[in-house]
């Protein structure tokens, strides 16, 4: 029941419908308990495999997806690693990454500078909110 635990606090403070209802049925599978302890698994990551999915079916930008075929991906995603699944992870820079040289030769032009040079006023404009604690999953919104 540690997996089932590990999803139901996943789901802590979420608000999509679809998305509780895919955890519902997923913690009514008992089976798949040890499954749902894969570090490598998060609920995002679910959403997101979903909705890759239905995009790929999708005709004329619409589609219909039934919920057994849903909760199918759903279970699909638990059972396989991502790199069975061709769920690629974005790459994390090291802090050891070496810095680009700043020096420019004569009769060239440093363009990767000179589009970090921003106005103050532009920066303020760009200045983002707290994020909340809850980051809202949803499932079918936005596509």
């Amino acid at each position: 029941m540690e997996g089932i635990n590990r999803l139901k606090k996943q789901l802590e403070g979420q608000s999509d419908n679809a998305l509780i209802q895919v955890v519902d049925y997923l913690c009514s599978r008992k089976d798949m308990d040890a499954k749902y302890m894969n570090e490598e698994k998060t609920l995002s990551g679910m959403a997101n495999y979903i909705k890759d999915n239905a995009r790929k079916i999708a005709k004329n930008g619409w589609n219909f997806v039934n919920d057994k075929v849903v909760y199918a991906w759903a279970v699909t995603y638990f059972l396989f690693s991502d790199k069975h699944l061709g769920i690629e992870k974005p790459k994390v820079s090291s802090k050891t990454s070496t810095k680009k040289s700043t020096k420019v030769e004569k009769g060239t032009e440093d363009v990767s500078n000179k589009s970090k040079v921003i106005d103050i006023n532009t920066a303020k404009d760009k200045i983002k909110e707290p994020v909340p604690e809850v980051e809202q999953i949803t499932l079918f919104g936005g596509m």
